[in-house]
């Protein structure tokens, strides 16, 4: 059996945690382009709370990884750039749920290329919002419902997460399915013109 009070404060430094998380915006991300180590160094004690059992967030391997699956573009004279780290980060909290496959569909059509700034700041504004709201619903909910044991709430909050995650990867194939047709259609008119002409 567990301490069940040690059990419930933990959990509501966890929240605190969470409720007052700020994510690192563009402007704060250093100007000096980093070499690997650096990067890594830099990124692990900014993203701690994504530690489960003090395992680094990210590693060499991953970012070289990151890189051959072109998820982020590749390093520059060996060196990431502010650019690199903003990718990085938004690769850390959405590999959380997401498989690297579906994380380089939602760059490719989230057009994180053509204004990186303000896609990753919108990024971290959502995740801030995110983490507020999420420990908001958990206490409201805690006080509207029936759950009393701590077990029995885990397994409520891992099938709101299931529903969540499941949502998100069926939008993003939704979406890619949505713009391939479109492609397709276009290929179909060129072809078409092609034929008239």
């Amino acid at each position: 059996m567990y301490d069940n009070n040690k059990y419930n404060s933990l959990l509501s430094d966890f929240e605190k945690e969470l409720i007052s998380f700020k994510m690192l915006r563009y402007n704060e991300i250093p100007d000096i382009d980093l070499y690997m180590d650096q990067t890594i160094i830099y990124l692990n004690k900014r993203l701690m709370i994504l530690t489960k059992n003090d395992d680094s967030i990210i590693t060499s391997s991953m970012i070289n990884n990151y890189v051959k699956a072109g998820i982020i573009p590749s390093p520059i004279s060996k060196k990431y750039s502010k650019k690199h780290i903003a990718y990085i980060i938004c690769v850390c909290f959405f590999k959380q749920i997401l498989s690297m496959n579906e994380i380089k569909v939602l760059f490719d059509y989230i057009k994180f290329n053509e204004n990186e700034e303000k896609s990753y700041n919108f990024f971290c504004e959502n995740i801030e919002f995110s983490f507020k709201n999420c420990c908001r619903l958990i206490n409201t909910e805690k006080n509207e419902t029936t759950i009393n044991d701590p077990e029995d709430f885990i397994l409520f909050y891992a099938c709101k997460a299931i529903a969540s995650k499941l949502y998100a990867e069926k939008s993003i194939i939704l979406l890619q399915k949505t713009i391939n047709e479109k492609k397709i259609e276009e290929i179909k008119r060129e072809v078409e013109k092609i034929k008239i002409d």
